[in-house]
């Protein structure tokens, strides 16, 4: 071979080495979880931030901040102290710390997330690969500008990323103008906020200063104009961010689309600052995967209402009372009315969609793009996950998280059944276990699991579930069982804390699964590092911490 080939050769191979390289660093979306795709520490590392903060109230707002490849970075609205392991990124600046992922991991904290960071949000990665956070309470006014496909992914991918992130799961978010995107995108992202703290609205003229006071939200707006900051001016309050599709103000910053790809957020220092934004556009997977689930819930809907149209009393009365004269049944009428209610077999923001006859028009099935997976590579490698958010998946690839993936993971738990009350004091320990508003929740939170695990879940009698395979033991087979070094890591990856956000019922389950896995992962360390596998050894140690 001659010279020139073979510096060619090399020179391949450092150019590809430097982009693995910062493929390597560049710090995955939050949305990634959608596709159970692995998030990395960084994200993890944030999270246990804003529970340490979220102890330290008194402590200011984070302004912005950075997810680097091994350290978190943040900046205060105000000079700061923080205790160790935090350290100043600089002697000059007492307003920017910064902590490691692996000390961050480590913190002892509590379970609440801090004010300060609830409207953090990740609005793209920077050249260098980490995921730029910017406050929208703080700076209250984002706007964006460029073409409209452009504007329009940014808003969807914003609002995506805003309510896929842990520590926003108390921001309320508010959709302005989106139309029929609205509903697709609450359908979609519900299994990972809370469908209570979205708000649906035609107009900034609907929203009212009493529904703001008190609360932390983010406003975004499609078809924004001067109309919009004039409009936010009237009833903006301490903790209300705006995002808009335009720039409806020179005075705020905004994202600015750029001839490669990119985008520059314009007013953020004297150049701006260069990013690789959230876009998510028509063709792309999350966005076919969000019209499949929307298509999939209307006629699920759909379905429900014409179920209950066709329900007659006959239907609830005892066995032998179905000839009886009328009058003579026992059922009372709220529990009558419980059985019957719309609002507990439809999602409150499609109702209307049903009650306004929009449910009778027949729906295409959406065409998928092209570059999503199919069903079958979709397909999950098990049906409940326990780490993390507890999440269920059925055999088609939908997901369900909320109340009924916890429901399945207390029942999994507890000898796969309990009774009704029982159940509902576990899940909702401060609500009341009866009555027609228990009835309603328990009614939706089992529609939403049989819609998911048809196959394995009643509740005729009593609420039950068959046998079903966890992520946990798909973990444990893989780290004891196999020899594939990718499949370790993958499942190195798929480790999270156990039970997040469950009532009281999962604490004295946490640490048992959290003990017997840090042990196997303790194992996986040690051989690791015998063999001189070093990425293993790092993967089962960062998954170790992530357990704490």
């Amino acid at each position: 071979m001659d010279n020139s080939r073979e510096e060619e050769i090399d020179q391949w191979i450092l150019q590809e080495g430097i982009r693995t390289h910062r493929r390597r660093r560049i710090i995955p979306s939050s949305t990634n979880q959608i596709s159970h795709t692995p998030v990395g520490t960084g994200l993890d590392a944030m999270e246990k931030v804003a529970f340490y903060f979220g102890d330290r109230p008194e402590l200011p707002i984070v302004e912005m901040g950075q997810i680097k490849e091994h350290e978190v970075t943040l900046s205060f609205g105000e000079d700061v102290h923080l205790d160790e392991p935090f350290y100043p990124v600089s002697e000059e600046y007492k307003d920017h710390w910064a902590i490691a992922h692996t000390d961050a991991l480590a913190l002892s904290t509590g379970t609440v997330y801090g004010q300060q960071t609830a409207a953090l949000t990740a609005i793209g990665n920077s050249m260098a690969g980490a995921k730029v956070l910017v406050n929208t309470n703080r700076w209250e006014v984002l706007g964006s500008v460029g073409l409209a496909r452009f504007t329009t992914a940014i808003m969807v991918g914003q609002v995506m990323e805003q309510a896929t992130e842990p520590w926003a799961r108390n921001q309320h978010i508010w959709l302005v103008g989106y139309r029929e995107l609205g509903p697709k995108l609450v359908s979609f992202l519900t299994p990972y906020h809370d469908e209570s703290r979205f708000h649906l609205v035609e107009s900034m003229e609907q929203i009212t200063p009493g529904e703001l006071h008190g609360t932390s939200a983010t406003i975004y707006v499609m078809g924004s104009g001067p109309a919009t900051i004039e409009a936010y001016d009237r009833i903006r309050s301490e903790n209300v961010g705006l995002m808009t599709d335009t720039v409806v103000t020179e005075q705020a910053m905004f994202i600015s689309e750029d001839e490669d790809g990119g985008a520059t957020i314009v007013n953020a220092g004297p150049n701006g600052l260069k990013i690789w934004p959230h876009l998510v556009a028509e063709g792309d997977g999350l966005y076919a995967a969000m019209d499949i689930t929307w298509h999939k819930r209307r006629q699920e809907a759909e379905s429900a209402a014409e179920a209950v149209e066709n329900l007659t009393v006959r239907n609830f009365l005892p066995a032998g009372d179905a000839d009886k004269p009328a009058g003579s049944t026992s059922i009372s009428v709220e529990e009558l009315e419980a059985m019957l209610d719309r609002q507990s077999m439809i999602p409150d923001h499609e109702s209307n969609l049903v009650e306004n006859g929009m449910s009778g028009a027949p729906i295409p099935a959406p065409e998928p793009a092209t570059s999503a997976p199919s069903a079958q590579e979709q397909a999950p490698r098990f049906t409940l996950a326990l780490l993390g958010r507890p999440q269920i998946y059925s055999a088609d690839g939908a997901i369900a998280g909320g109340k009924p993936a916890e429901t399945v993971a207390y029942l999994h738990l507890n000898g796969s059944a309990a009774d009704a009350i029982t159940t509902s004091r576990a899940l909702w320990p401060d609500e009341e276990s009866e009555g027609p508003a228990a009835r309603t929740r328990r009614t939706r939170t089992a529609k939403k699991i049989k819609d998911t695990l048809p196959e394995i879940f009643r509740n005729e009698v009593e609420w039950r579930i068959d046998r079903l395979d966890t992520d946990i033991e798909w973990i444990v087979a893989t780290l004891t069982g196999s020899s594939d070094p990718q499949r370790i890591l993958d499942a190195c990856e798929l480790v999270d804390a156990p039970l997040r956000a469950c009532a009281q019922w999962a604490d004295r389950h946490r640490s048992r699964i959290a003990d017997e896995l840090r042990q196997i992962l303790w194992d996986v360390e040690n051989q690791a590092l015998a063999s001189d596998q070093v990425e293993l050894a790092e993967a089962s140690r960062q998954a170790s911490h992530r357990l704490q």
